[in-house]
């Protein structure tokens, strides 16, 4: 296996973790910040970049994956400007990412 295919394994399981657990302590600084503020002052509205970091990682997912609900979530992450919403779509991912709900193994070539 490729070096890039080892690493991109790596990240994948990452987030996986990240999502399935909603555990983002281990994000980079920026980032856990912005998911974060997610469950905090909740009238305000959100840090634009969690729905970006949401919907990236979902990209990076549905690619992985094949599997075209990460599309959706990633699509209606990137547009919403709730942070309510933004938490019912972490539930939803969540549950996608659940042991047995995978649609596809990861892919590795």
């Amino acid at each position: 296996m490729s070096t890039f295919f080892k690493a991109s394994d790596v990240m994948v399981n990452q987030v996986v973790t990240w999502y399935q657990q909603q555990n983002f302590c281990s994000m980079n600084p920026e980032a856990q910040a912005s998911m974060e503020s997610l469950y905090t002052e909740p009238d305000e509205a959100p840090d634009p970049m969690a729905g970006i970091q949401i919907a990236l990682n979902a990209l990076m997912l549905a690619e992985a994956f094949d599997d075209a609900r990460f599309n959706d979530i990633a699509a209606r992450a990137a547009s919403t400007s709730s942070k309510a919403e933004l938490r019912h779509i972490l539930d939803e991912f969540s549950l996608c990412l659940r042991p047995g709900s995978l649609s596809a193994k990861l892919m590795k070539d």
